[in-house]
């Protein structure tokens, strides 16, 4: 292999895969030069990907692979049709070099596993070959990849950063024909295919709540129009996507949890168990309702009509200052459990106390809550769902005002046993 002395050397000679000698460049020159390599990208590669039964648009993708003594350059099928820029200076022009500290420029968000069936996925490549750092121009129109990239490689502590945002325009002028095609599908036919599929299992007031962004709303259906704008949003958000199977479709937990009636008919293990003890120390129920439903305080599936009308003294919840308080404390519990085990939160209505239980990552004691440093939630989409419903306050508010009604009115007794089993347990006796 040709090694040139600049970038510019290797462009002139018409290379669309070299590699040159580092000469002390800024980052901002290896994004231009990702962009510059990424319009060789060849407009006849059409490659076999498909989405929802169509063609998609292969987009131009340029990648800068950065060692500590040179620098490995590529465009999309440089070197072989459909081999992604990415694979082609790891895999290909850096097979035999040690990558461990290299940083990748890749004017496209990575692929993941779960959008490659043949062949090893670019993000998979970062983290087999060390990678230290990896700059992204922009994230992945396809609706089926749109930020799995990125989380897939933070999820594996590698160090993300994006390209200056004086590069944007360029991206998405390169890629208009893809980001376009992104942008426009799947048509209306696709969104009745996939609202024939989950209507019968979709809670439509959650879905009203979520496009309105008010708890408060009255109880109505969301019509036609806002069905498809929903469904076009979940698609982006890659909640909805095509299983392995011919015409099967899937969702994500969060979207079970947040949107479906049933979610452990889609994501075994999506439930709460409530306990009622105030009548019945055995009675035990599996709440399907979607949690955008529970957490309403006019919903007829929410948890406060319960304590509301069963708790010994009727306490008046709904209309208690500390509403928002226990509903955060739900919400908490609700985020942070993983549901793999066929065994959501549980929530104990006691007389006087509400009692809810939690699998945690981290061990809580009521005697270091007050400096207890929050943690990010198991579920962040549920998370973002719930606060563009404002049924949660946005991201740490909600737990400060945990931390300080330990010395108010409010009685909170927390613990951690040993399996991080944690239990919250709110006494709502003083809320008279």
């Amino acid at each position: 292999m040709v090694v040139y002395k600049s970038f510019e050397d290797g462009l002139n000679n018409k290379q669309t895969a070299f590699c040159y000698l580092v000469h002390g460049e800024k980052p901002q020159d290896y994004m231009m030069h990702a962009i510059e390599i990424a319009n060789l990208s060849s407009s006849k590669d059409k490659g076999t990907e498909k989405f929802f039964g169509k063609d998609v648009p292969q987009p131009k993708i340029g990648a800068i692979l950065v060692t500590n003594e040179k620098v490995f350059c590529a465009c999309r099928s440089a070197l072989k049709n459909g081999d992604h820029a990415e694979f082609t200076v790891m895999e290909t022009l850096a097979e035999k070099e040690d990558l461990n500290e290299a940083t990748l420029y890749t004017t496209l968000e990575p692929c993941t596993p779960e959008s490659r069936n043949k062949s090893e996925s670019c993000s998979e490549v970062v983290i087999n070959r060390r990678i230290k750092k990896v700059y992204i121009g922009t994230l992945d129109g396809n609706p089926l990849v749109f930020g799995r990239g990125v989380k897939y490689l933070t999820n594996n502590k590698i160090q993300i950063e994006f390209f200056d945002t004086f590069f944007y325009d360029k991206l998405k002028e390169i890629n208009k024909v893809f980001f376009d095609f992104c942008e426009e599908y799947p048509d209306h036919k696709v969104m009745k295919e996939i609202d024939s599929y989950f209507r019968s299992n979709l809670n439509l007031f959650a879905v009203n709540t979520y496009l309105q962004g008010d708890a408060k709303s009255k109880y109505r259906r969301a019509t036609e129009y806002e069905l498809i704008e929903f469904y076009r949003i979940m698609l982006k958000k890659n909640q909805i996507f095509r299983g392995s199977f011919p015409g099967q479709l899937l969702c994500t937990k969060d979207f079970a949890l947040a949107f479906l009636n049933d979610p452990s008919l889609f994501v075994p293990g999506c439930s709460v168990s409530i306990i009622d003890k105030t009548k019945n120390k055995n009675k035990r129920t599996i709440i399907h309702a979607p949690y955008i439903e529970l957490l309403n305080k006019k919903s007829k599936e929410s948890i406060y009509n319960l304590i509301d009308k069963e708790t010994e003294h009727r306490v008046r919840l709904l209309q208690s200052r500390e509403f928002p308080l226990i509903r955060e404390i739900l919400v908490n519990a609700l985020v942070h459990s993983d549901y793999t085990e066929n065994k959501g939160p549980t929530i104990i209505v006691d007389n006087d106390n509400l009692v809810i239980v939690n699998k945690s990552r981290i061990r809580i004691k009521n005697n270091n809550l007050s400096s207890f440093q929050f943690s990010d939630p198991s579920n962040p989409i549920l998370m973002e769902f719930l606060l563009k419903a404002r049924l949660v306050e946005s991201t740490r508010l909600g737990f400060d005002e945990i931390q300080k009604s330990i010395d108010n009115d409010m009685k909170i007794d927390v613990d951690t046993t040993d399996n991080y089993e944690t239990t919250f347990t709110v006494s709502l006796s003083n809320l008279f």
